[in-house]
């Protein structure tokens, strides 16, 4: 029996079995009860996942020459963002070059910081997202759900309407 394997290198779940022509050194039954037990025991290894580390501009640092994002690197013990073009084959008059992550950071936080929100700043934002993208207001539409199911209930227990208005109601709401 050769199994196959995965790209990944894990064995496919469908053996291929070919005959040969020596004589078995086992029976085909016990062989079979074999690799059932060694597939009960199979523990696929853990996906690795790559680290991911938070950096404040990240997505949002461009170059200055040519606008491409800068990528953000671990060198040698430095945290760095990185200009892009080189890369990815993009011109671009200062290529491959770097900045340290402290540089950047501190003068972001000197922008940001003196920044103050308003006290209804999230229920702004969320009639703004709103107001923006059409969207509809969840909350009140839930709210209005709620109480035509309420309604409807009280219209059936008080027999103001059939069972079986009451569960197309029910379906539709």
């Amino acid at each position: 029996m050769r199994q196959r394997r995965t790209r990944k290198g894990t064995p496919s779940a469908t053996p291929e079995l070919r005959r040969g022509l020596h004589r078995a050194a086992v029976s085909e039954e016990d062989f079979n009860r074999v690799q059932s037990v060694l597939r009960s025991h199979y523990k696929a290894p853990r996906s690795k996942s790559p680290k991911f580390r938070p950096y404040l501009g990240k997505g949002l640092i461009r170059c200055y020459s040519c606008g491409e994002p800068a990528w953000c690197h671990h060198i040698k013990g430095v945290d760095c963002y990185q200009e892009s073009s080189a890369s990815r084959g993009i011109f671009c008059e200062t290529p491959g070059r770097y900045w340290c992550i402290l540089v950047v950071d501190r003068q972001m936080e000197r922008i940001v910081k003196p920044l103050e929100l308003p006290g209804d700043w999230k229920e702004r934002a969320l009639e703004l997202a709103n107001a923006e993208n059409n969207l509809l207001d969840l909350r009140h539409l839930r709210h209005s759900l709620e109480g035509r199911h309420k309604r409807i209930v009280e219209l059936y227990k008080e027999g103001m309407i059939e069972r079986v208005e009451f569960d197309r109601e029910i379906r539709i709401i």
